[in-house]
């Protein structure tokens, strides 16, 4: 546990969001939400742990966290899913726990709502297509069952992009109360899909230098027709003959 809380840091938009809840009197109900995120990321964390994924480093934002796992690219992808939506799933728990808590009479309605409220929010904010959120992770691992490894990056960035366009035409209060929240989302889409061509090159490389057995196999023009879940025979010859080559 020692070695896990040592690779926690708090990003300094957090550190941000803190202080001036502090200074505007709001620091009780941005400490509730503060908490709600450290709960969703306990979510990810105790999944990871279950798969024997080992993390690097975990940085807390406002609205959830991210974490920077070494694990291969050509991992099982129902495992990636399930690792994706527990952070969810356990705001979800944690929802009735709190909802069977305030039927018990153990805390009072104001708390209750409080609780309630950021917790129903977090989980739908969490839920967009918007990278680097969970929606858009689940939806990235769902594309990489059904194309190319190297297709799914630009397909998310569309979605994400088309998602950022209709929250900021349609939600422009919350965007100006969030902006900052906003702003790290738009460099954390661009950053992403700029970096797509480092991905492929380690989905590559890991794929030359790891046996990996899978049940599917598909025949293939190019490595950039990889699928991440198949084994490939490229123009003819298998996967790791044709990337040994070029």
């Amino acid at each position: 546990m020692t070695k896990l809380w040592n690779k926690i840091s708090i990003h300094p938009l957090t550190y941000a969001l803190l202080l001036i809840s502090l200074l505007s009197g709001l620091f009780k109900y941005v400490l509730i939400a503060f908490i709600i995120v450290l709960i969703h990321e306990l979510g990810h964390i105790i999944a990871m742990k279950t798969f024997n994924r080992e993390i690097d480093k975990i940085t807390l934002l406002p609205f959830g966290g991210l974490i920077n796992m070494s694990s291969l690219i050509s991992s099982d992808i129902l495992e990636d899913l399930i690792i994706a939506v527990s952070g969810i799933c356990m705001q979800l728990v944690f929802g009735l726990i709190v909802h069977l808590l305030f039927l018990c009479n153990v805390i009072d309605c104001s708390l209750y709502a409080n609780i309630f409220f950021y917790n129903s929010i977090i989980i739908s904010f969490n839920l967009l297509p918007l990278n680097p959120l969970d929606g858009a992770k689940v939806i990235k691992l769902l594309n990489e069952l059904m194309m190319p490894y190297k297709k799914t990056f630009f397909i998310s960035f569309i979605i994400s992009i088309f998602t950022f366009i209709f929250v900021l035409t349609t939600q422009y209060n919350l965007i100006c109360d969030n902006l900052l929240v906003f702003i790290f989302i738009a460099i954390s889409i661009i950053a992403e899909f700029k970096n797509r061509n480092y991905y492929c090159l380690r989905f590559y490389l890991e794929r030359l230098n790891h046996d990996f057995h899978f049940k599917k196999n598909k025949y293939i023009k190019k490595k950039e027709d990889m699928y991440k879940n198949c084994n490939h025979i490229i123009d003819g010859i298998s996967e790791k003959e044709y990337l040994k080559r070029h």
